[in-house]
């Protein structure tokens, strides 16, 4: 009977094979041997007994060997016990196996006959495949280059026949003989071209560029000439000029591609040729020197050619020669350029890859010439050694001549090579730049020369300036010119011409320079505030001090666009946070000496918040960053850095502006001593009681108003609480001082009146222990007003006048502590002497 396995008994037995393994694991421990030893592949018995010997007999090994046994026995036992039914049940399961997997393999054996013949199939017809593919491309390859060859002879023979150079071809012989005729019988209409017949061989017979003299019977033959044969003969010359080019080109491009045949023939893989294509490629190799002869006769010829076009006229080399310079007209400087033949000439250079020889020779026949003539240090200096007044001049002339002379040929080289990523032929940057740069460096090296910083800022700054012009002068300007000027900065002679400034020296003099006049001014005012300033230009910071106007100068020269180079911001910038803190350093030190006046301390404040101002990220010194600094994001960090350079000042101003409001009601108390001399007025004088204020009282505040009318409206603002003060904002400085010199008046109108009293009280004593009069001490008869009476009543109506002197200077009485508790101190006094008292009563509201 079959059982089914549930769960829990799956755990039960899982639990007693578990704890069979550990009992098994404990009899273990009890030999001497590992039992795991006997389940090893390569178990040797022999090996077994020698280690087993280490640590027992035999008699003990074969004991324990026994008892390894009988364990084995009984797991066996316990196992087939466990499990007894699985064991029926085996032999039942397994009957007819044999024939199903017997009727199982056949077909798959089959199949696997039928898989091995089909695969044995497919591997034929692949090998079949690959073989006529490796034919086929070999076939191919075959053709192509025989194609390759016979286009090389093609282009080889159409190259020869082409410049009339190939002994094969009689017929291109006497088409050449009979244009060399032809050529000798046109008359020589233009100076500037000469055309023959060996210059179109390949000889030597064009004319030279720099020609001094011209042949008297050519001139004379040429004035006689009819105007009507002067200009045909001149349009048939430019026709051959241009039919000479284009044939140049063209054999340009035919030796272009012998070059690539003859390339891609050498790198021929020799597992594809045969017999046939291997006599082809001998044959190639056999005619590379015909074609190599063929590549240099075009350039031969070409650099002939091209050396006709771009020669300068004869007129303007000989003036430039003779005076060392002058202005090329239109006429001389280029407007005679046959552009259609100059491109097709730089289109052939290009092909051939010989561009910078196009660059070179343009350079050296129209550019170099000019420049020997007009680059002398003569005409730089144009007065004292070393001035290069002339600069400017010198520069002007040399844009004008590239804009006459040289700009239609750079325009037309730049617009064929435009929409290419590396242009074959650069005139602007390597024939017209490049031998400009050189010539600077080599003829004019004063121009660099550091000694004189204005003159080195002027000449740098035209020299700056100088490739930007040479762009627009050549391309006509907007994009065009744009381009063109991106090419000039990144071209290596713009690198190396700004190389040759040296800047940190020219900052060095400048700095000398500035620094230099701001100490003097600073060192004048001998550790003082200093002399007052002159009055301010319209733009400037109102400076009451010479050393505050000193050091705005330093500032503004620092950025003025006569010492300011781009190249230099930085440095500039850093030069102006030290001239800043130096400046905060010496108003420091100004204000930390005991003998500085409240007028000194107030002019040092005013100055420290107008020069802040000036530096704020608004101010007059930032709009100067503004303008001289070429990004926005540059000037912005500029400006911000030297805001933040005088940010402190605005705590520095206060306290110089608090210590100057704190001496001057310093001197308005210094007055009130006069007040102690009202308790002597009436103290046993027998005077009459008061009937106006004291005459002090009106010379109290007059330090206060004096201060206030000369620097009050220059104060600086006070400082703003943080956000998170919950204090009352601070009184204003005015409003400050009047307050704490009211505190004093209190303090000595009260210190007054207690004396007084006191004084009363002791006479009042004296007189009740003498049993007098009910008069004493001044008093009049009875109902008279005591001594104490009166100085009450005299300090009330001087403290009703002080109100209103603090009234016409814009204090609020009813605001006023101090002064509502100088009233409280004297509402005690007798009113006799008041009359009504209205007027006094509406101060007191």
């Amino acid at each position: 009977m079959q059982q089914q396995d549930h769960p829990q008994d799956h755990h039960f037995q899982q639990s007693q094979l578990q704890q069979g393994h550990v009992q098994q694991q404990q009899q273990y421990h009890r030999f001497s041997f590992d039992p795991r030893e006997f389940d090893s592949g390569d178990f040797d018995a022999g090996a077994f007994i020698a280690r087993a010997q280490a640590s027992a007999s035999l008699e003990q090994l074969h004991e324990q060997l026994d008892a390894y046994l009988g364990t084995l026995k009984k797991n066996l036992y316990e196992l087939i016990n466990r499990d007894y039914a699985d064991f029926i049940l085996v032999s039942t399961k397994l009957s007819g196996v044999e024939n199903k997997v017997s009727d199982l393999a056949t077909p798959i054996e089959a199949l696997c006959s039928q898989i091995q013949a089909l695969r044995a199939a497919l591997s034929s017809e692949l090998d079949r495949i690959e073989g006529v593919l490796a034919e086929r491309t070999g076939v191919q390859t075959r053709r192509r280059t025989v194609k390759r060859c016979l286009r090389f002879l093609e282009s080889l023979e159409s190259a020869e026949m082409l410049l009339g150079i190939s002994d094969a071809v009689p017929e291109a012989q006497d088409a050449a003989a009979a244009a060399t005729a032809a050529a000798a019988t046109t008359p020589a209409a233009l100076p500037s071209w000469q055309l023959d017949s060996t210059a179109f061989a390949g000889g030597d017979g064009h004319a030279s560029c720099w020609s001094d003299s011209d042949n008297d019977d050519d001139v004379a033959t040429s004035k006689s000439t009819p105007d009507a044969a002067v200009a045909a003969a001149a349009a048939a010359a430019a026709v051959s000029r241009r039919e000479l080019c284009s044939n140049l080109e063209r054999a340009s491009h035919y030796a272009l591609m012998l070059n690539a045949d003859a390339g891609m023939a050498a790198t021929a893989e020799p597992a594809a040729t045969t017999a046939a294509t291997d006599t082809a490629l001998q044959s190639l190799a056999g005619m590379s020197v015909r074609a190599a002869r063929v590549e240099a006769e075009v350039a031969q010829r070409l650099r002939a050619a091209f050396g006709d076009l771009v020669q300068p006229p004869p007129l303007a080399a000989a003036a430039y020669a003779a005076v060392g310079g002058g202005a090329a007209t239109e006429a001389e400087g280029g407007g005679g350029l046959d552009v259609e033949a100059f491109l097709a000439c730089l289109r052939a250079f290009a092909a051939l890859g010989c561009g910078r020889d196009a660059e070179k020779q343009y350079a050296s026949v129209a550019v170099q010439p000019f420049l020997d003539g007009v680059l002398t240090q003569g005409r730089l200096d144009a007065g004292a050694r070393g001035s290069c007044q002339g600069l400017a001049a010198l520069y002007d002339e040399i844009i004008h001549y590239v804009a006459t002379a040289c700009a239609p040929a750079v325009r037309a080289a730049a617009a064929t090579f435009a929409a290419a990523d590396a242009a074959p032929v650069d005139l602007l940057g390597n024939a017209v730049w490049a031998p400009l740069q050189a010539s600077l460096v080599a003829r004019l090296p004063s121009i660099f020369a550091t000694g004189l910083a204005d003159v080195f800022h002027r000449n740098y700054a035209l020299s700056q300036a100088l490739p930007r012009r040479l762009a627009e002068a050549c391309s006509g300007g907007g994009r065009e010119g744009g381009s063109a000027q991106q090419r000039l900065e990144a071209h290596p002679a713009s690198a190396d011409f700004r190389a040759r400034w040296n800047l940190p020296v020219y900052f060095q003099l400048r700095q000398r320079e500035i620094t230099a006049a701001l100490d003097e001014a600073l060192a004048a005012t001998d550790g003082g505030a200093g002399a007052a300033a002159a009055a301010a230009a319209p733009g400037e910071p109102e400076a009451a001090l010479a050393a505050t106007a000193a050091t705005w100068r330093a500032l503004t020269r620092c950025w003025h666009a006569d010492v300011f180079l781009p190249p230099l911001a930085h440095r500039h910038l850093k030069l102006t946070l030290q001239l800043l803190s130096r400046y905060l350093g010496w108003a420091e030190e100004a204000l930390s000496q005991r003998t500085a006046t409240p007028e000194a301390c107030a002019a040092a404040a005013a100055d420290l918040a107008a020069l802040a101002a000036a530096c704020a990220r608004r101010g007059a010194l930032a709009e100067l960053m503004r303008q001289r600094l070429q990004s926005a994001e540059a000037a912005a960090v500029a400006a911000e850095a030297a805001a933040a350079a005088v940010a402190p000042w605005a705590e520095r101003a206060a306290e110089a502006w608090g210590r100057a409001a704190a001496a001057v009601a310093a001197r308005c108390c210094a007055l009130l001593q006069a007040v102690r001399g009202v308790a002597a007025t009436y103290r046993m004088t027998n005077r009459p009681p008061p009937e106006r204020p004291s005459a002090f009282v009106h010379s109290i505040l007059r330090p206060l108003r004096d201060f206030d009318a000369e620097w009050g409206a220059r104060a600086p603002p006070p400082l703003p609480l943080p956000p998170t003060s919950t204090s009352p904002p601070p009184l204003p400085w005015r409003a400050a001082a009047l307050e704490s010199i009211t505190e004093a008046y209190v303090a000595a109108a009260r210190d007054v009146l207690k004396a007084a009293r006191l004084t009363e009280e002791s006479l009042k004593k004296r007189r009740s222990a003498r049993r007098g009069g009910s008069g004493g001490g001044g008093g009049g008869g009875a109902g008279a007003l005591s001594d104490a009476e009166k100085i009450a009543l005299q300090l009330q109506l001087d403290a009703h006048e002080y109100g209103r002197e603090l009234a016409a200077m814009g204090v609020d009485l009813g605001a006023s502590a101090a002064y509502q508790a100088m009233l409280a101190e004297v509402a005690d006094a007798p009113r006799g002497g008041l009359g009504d008292g209205s007027s006094l009563l509406g101060l007191n509201d």
